[in-house]
């Protein structure tokens, strides 16, 4: 039964002549697989089975950028994660240049973070200093987006606690038990 439900789409396929954007939408019409063009809002035509076409929402949204942990120069460790807020202008250089962008973009700003974070010493990394440092730094322009801006959601400075052990195959199931009330 799905093929008759499949015929029966690909038959429809053939009388679809047009598409229509909603004002806040951009189109790109790839025909035979080489011409492209963007288009805007309205009542557009295209030639089925000859014409593809992809849209893309062109309103300000915002991505998470994950969490990391990153020590300073100076041997600080800091937590921090945050939000990436940006707008697409033009869906061309999106569709051309990015493969899964919103990741793509979140990784970049990561490692401006890191980059940043890593080289200098801890004086110089307070949150205002950090958010500065990305929003000049990021340069998501030249894939169609702007009204770019980065925002810290989380910035802790944490203790971090590492075991140095000997050979691994010695580790017992006791070395991992808690204190009890009477050593504490």
């Amino acid at each position: 039964m799905a093929w008759l439900n499949h015929l029966i789409t690909n038959f429809a396929e053939l009388f679809k002549w047009f598409y229509i954007l909603q004002p806040w939408e951009q189109a790109l019409r790839v025909r035979c697989g080489k011409r492209i063009q963007l288009h805007g809002g309205g009542l557009h035509f295209k030639v089925p089975y000859i014409d593809y076409i992809f849209k893309q929402n062109t309103r300000l949204r915002i991505s998470d950028v994950p969490a990391q942990t990153i020590t300073t120069l100076d041997g600080r460790t800091i937590t921090l994660s945050g939000a990436l807020q940006y707008r697409v202008a033009d869906i061309t250089p999106l569709f051309m240049k990015l493969h899964m962008a919103e990741n793509t973009i979140a990784q970049e700003c990561q490692g401006i973070l890191t980059e940043y974070i890593a080289w200098n010493e801890f004086k110089v990394c307070d949150p205002k200093s950090v958010m500065q440092h990305v929003q000049t730094k990021l340069n998501l322009e030249l894939y169609g987006l702007d009204d770019v801006r980065f925002i810290l959601k989380d910035f802790a400075v944490v203790k971090t606690y590492r075991f140095i052990t000997g050979d691994m195959d010695t580790w017992t199931d006791h070395a991992l038990e808690t204190d009890s009330a009477e050593d504490v």
